[in-house]
């Protein structure tokens, strides 16, 4: 990971820990949507796929999720990416319970067992 990443991940800690591992909640451990908004201090954007990559890290990193391949992204119906906010950048995520592929797959799977 880039010297970025690990700096973000270590500011997110507290805030996701506290969210969700910290009041006593599992991991989520079933298919998910998530809608993410990034409004960044600066006019030095990444990329979505990168934003994207790093909050599923991190939800995973921190127990609110199990694992990250269970996200499907959805958009808020805007832009992922916001105009740079200087004082206020921030990250809001929003997470829905959304049937992913793999579960659909497992059940048919088992109902042959």
């Amino acid at each position: 990971p880039s010297v970025r990443y690990e700096e973000y991940e270590k500011l997110c800690k507290d805030t996701f820990e506290n969210a969700w591992k910290n009041l006593g909640n599992a991991p989520i451990c079933c298919g998910v949507a998530v809608k993410l908004s990034i409004t960044t201090n600066t006019w030095v954007l990444g990329d979505q796929t990168g934003y994207q990559q790093a909050i599923g890290d991190i939800l995973e990193k921190f127990e609110v999720i199990s694992n990250d391949k269970l996200i499907q992204w959805v958009d808020l119906g805007t832009h992922m990416i916001n105009i740079p906010d200087k004082e206020n950048p921030h990250a809001k995520i929003q997470i829905f319970r959304y049937r992913h592929p793999v579960e659909t797959r497992d059940n048919f799977l088992s109902s042959f067992e």
